[in-house]
């Protein structure tokens, strides 16, 4: 299928929106009515726009929790933080009773696009989050400075393990977190690697709490999560039609539910509800997200020129040798760049 059918992560597809078929012709009312998150793959992110390319899954930005390490630092293992300043008291509490409070590695700078998501919603807003991607605001805001100088603050609080800058995301500290050796970690909802099926596996279901986005004072202004992927029809394709049939399906009721039953994938399409003895993670973030606004991870809406100044310029921040003002200031600069 590979060679007539392009698949992204998401908005990533509207990089190549010159080179791929619009697919307003055949989408069908049921379709916008059941796919979640069609204004991510549509020009200017709008839901009027033109489509280029069909979502499929839901990939929310969760942060998980260790209900045994909670507890044991005398923290209820039912009560996940709900705002920044909540997070910061729980990290203090788990420091201080001997337990890293947060397992994460930014070798490759992809753990603090992932803190910068999950935060975002606290301190920004859906608008602001989209005008950003559109060039329609200035990184430097405040949304964006404070995100960023917020995560580093729980970084240089001592909070991560003293590897945090040398160590990868995936799968080391994903790992760190499945074996115990940290209390929380921001990571992906859906299944496969850093998800609830791993962690449920090692540290067992019980012990694995999880927690939407938290805000700066109470519930933030939407929760970030978006399309698994996305599948697109390049111009030069032959076979558009049968591309056509195989996007349909893949993004269909029936396949929501393949995916769900094989890998654990949350559902991006309506019309597929997960059963009701799916596991107490899935259950509870399934419903965060039919009952709350959500658009995709702000990180991943970013221009690739942006998103790779921000990764280089936070592992220079989180080693503590930038500041948030000098990397929102790269950021600035590639959005600028022509």
């Amino acid at each position: 299928m590979a060679e007539f059918l392009v698949g992204q992560n998401g908005p990533a597809v509207l990089h190549f929106e010159h080179g791929l078929v619009p697919l307003n012709s055949y989408v069908t009312p049921t379709m916008r009515s059941q796919l979640t998150q069609l204004n991510t793959v549509s020009s200017d992110y709008s839901s009027s726009g033109t489509i280029y390319a069909l979502p499929f899954g839901l990939q929310p930005q969760v942060l998980y929790y260790n209900k045994k390490l909670f507890k044991k630092a005398g923290l209820n293992p039912g009560q996940p933080p709900t705002t920044y300043a909540q997070l910061a008291s729980d990290a203090k509490a788990l420091k201080r009773a001997g337990i890293t409070p947060f397992a994460g590695g930014n070798q490759d700078g992809f753990m603090s696009e992932w803190w910068f998501s999950y935060l975002y919603p606290g301190f920004g807003t859906e608008q602001k989050s989209l005008q950003l991607a559109l060039g329609k605001r200035a990184f430097n805001d405040p949304s964006v400075t404070n995100t960023i100088s917020h995560f580093l603050s729980l970084v240089h609080g001592g909070w991560f393990s003293s590897n945090v800058a040398s160590e990868a995301l995936t799968p080391d500290a994903a790992n760190d977190f499945a074996a115990g050796k940290g209390a929380m970690f921001v990571g992906l909802g859906s299944g496969g690697t850093a998800s609830y099926v791993p962690f449920d596996q090692s540290l067992g279901t019980a012990n694995v709490g999880v927690a939407e986005a938290v805000g700066e004072m109470g519930t933030p202004s939407y929760l970030p999560g978006g399309p698994a992927s996305s599948w697109g029809i390049p111009t030069y394709c032959k076979t558009k039609q049968l591309a056509w049939d195989y996007i349909k399906y893949s993004t269909s009721v029936a396949a929501a539910r393949v995916l769900w039953e094989d890998d654990g994938m949350l559902p991006g399409n309506t019309g597929f509800t997960l059963p009701s003895n799916a596991v107490v993670q899935a259950r509870e973030m399934a419903a965060a997200f039919r009952s709350h606004p959500f658009l995709y991870p702000a990180h991943g809406l970013w221009s690739a020129s942006v998103d790779i100044a921000y990764r280089q310029q936070m592992e220079l921040a989180v080693s503590g040798k930038e500041s948030a003002a000098q990397v929102v200031a790269a950021m600035q600069s590639a959005a600028s760049a022509p």
